[in-house]
């Protein structure tokens, strides 16, 4: 997983890479989300969501019935997972565990995705 974030003043961006066998797509791809770091975790969290959900579904664009519905919500879940880890705030960690009911951890996350966890940071 490559992932990064930078920030210029108070506008952010942060990337996640995400591998064809989780998106459901023919290739990798990278997205980018940006957020104010002085919003509300909630917010930028919020933020996250929506811009996850509309990169998702057009990933899962051409698929038909359940095939579409489970790709664009493991999508979903992969993309989350990532930019959060990425973001490294316990206020975003603890909104996405009560979100998803998911722990979060580099070592799982690595294990999950089945990478290095050197690239899980």
């Amino acid at each position: 997983m490559n992932t990064f974030s930078k920030c210029l003043g108070a506008s952010c961006l942060a990337f996640a890479l995400l591998g064809s066998a989780s998106a459901g797509g023919d290739d990798d791809f990278e997205v980018a989300y940006t957020y104010n770091k002085y919003a509300p975790a909630d917010e930028i969290y919020q933020g996250f969501e929506d811009t996850t959900k509309r990169v998702c579904r057009a990933r899962s664009h051409g698929l038909m019935g359940i095939a579409k519905f489970e790709t664009q919500k493991r999508c979903e879940a992969e993309l989350m997972d990532r930019v959060v880890m990425k973001m490294n705030s316990p206020e975003m960690v603890a909104l996405h565990r009560a979100e998803t009911g998911r722990e979060l951890d580099a070592v799982n996350l690595a294990r999950r995705n089945d990478e290095p966890l050197s690239s899980a940071h």
